[in-house]
């Protein structure tokens, strides 16, 4: 399955706010959000509006490049609050991109998160401050398993590798290496 188009046309992301998303091998693919509808998660976009719901994606086995934010997450952005998560296995983020904000491939606000057995490479953050490949933001626990995060490039002098700004961030078994400035 291929996902293509533009946030606005609602083909690769939508505000599923409160929602469950499982992706099993499906490509996404040239995504934009534009900062004018929302600028963030090019490819998949998940909000929680406070209203005791809770988001969760999965995803399997995907592929993520081409996508593109004007804000935060360039393929993907995750703002659930602590009941949150997120968990990707075997996918691979590569050309994404954020342009002013930060998370070239991946922003997460809070939650819980386990990455395993994924790649990401050749993502790009335009804005020059502290941005992050893989940016983890307010809290939460996070955990990045057998995992290559490699070449990625940045604008300015911010690392492009793993930033946590918030919450906690376990990095086991894994490659983080080569990336512009500052692997972590």
């Amino acid at each position: 399955t291929r996902l293509q188009g533009d946030w606005s046309s609602d083909v690769c992301s939508s505000d599923l706010t409160n929602k469950t998303l499982s992706l099993t091998n499906v490509v996404v693919s040239n995504c934009s959000a534009s900062s004018g509808i929302g600028g963030e998660g090019a490819g998949v976009y998940l909000f929680n509006n406070g209203a005791g719901g809770t988001v969760s994606l999965s995803a399997t086995n995907c592929t993520f490049n081409g996508n593109s934010a004007e804000e935060s997450g360039g393929a993907i952005f995750i703002d659930g609050g602590a009941t949150s998560t997120l968990v990707l296995s075997k996918c691979n983020f590569y050309d994404n991109s954020s342009t002013s904000s930060f998370g070239g491939a991946l922003a997460v606000r809070d939650g819980v998160s386990t990455i395993t057995n994924c790649l990401f490479y050749e993502n790009t953050i335009v804005n020059p401050g502290l941005v992050g490949t893989l940016h983890f933001a307010v809290g939460g626990t996070h955990t990045i398993n057998h995992s290559t995060i490699v070449d990625n490039l940045t604008g300015g002098a911010g690392s492009t590798g793993v930033v946590v700004v918030g919450g906690s961030v376990n990095i086991e078994n894994s490659i983080v290496y080569g990336n512009a400035n500052a692997d972590l």
